[in-house]
């Protein structure tokens, strides 16, 4: 497997986009806290947040998170609960460098697509300073 969580991510979050679930709901669907649940709009949707448990091999610890709740999702999409769903990997940017890559696992990739899953990397500017 590639990258541990160290300087080169600094987190992850799955986002669950216009579900018709409660917080409550949500959390027993897919058997985890969901750290922010917000209004989408006047039509009562709404959107979820959960902070992925990943502590040092994100890559490893991604694919075992996502083979448990998975299937959750999938269904969720398949019975409407839920319009969209998107893994965000934050990673830094440290000043100073011109540019900066990632490289996701294909198997990773495979499972998210699979899932229905889509992937975003989101580059977060960070001094250099400790």
């Amino acid at each position: 497997m590639h990258s541990m969580l160290d300087a080169s991510i600094l987190s992850a979050v799955l986002r669950i986009s216009r579900t018709s679930m409660t917080q409550e709901a949500l959390e027993a669907a897919i058997v985890h806290p969901v750290e922010r649940y917000e209004s989408a709009g006047e039509d009562g949707l709404a959107y979820a947040q959960v902070a992925l448990p990943i502590q040092q091999d994100l890559w490893r610890e991604l694919l075992r998170w996502l083979e448990t709740v998975g299937p959750k999702l999938i269904e969720l999409q398949k019975d409407g609960l839920a319009q969209g769903a998107c893994i965000d990997i934050a990673v830094p940017f440290p000043d100073g460098q011109a540019s900066r890559s990632v490289t996701v696992p294909s198997n990773v990739a495979a499972l998210i697509g699979n899932l229905g899953v889509d992937i975003e990397l989101t580059f977060y500017a960070v001094t250099n300073d400790k």
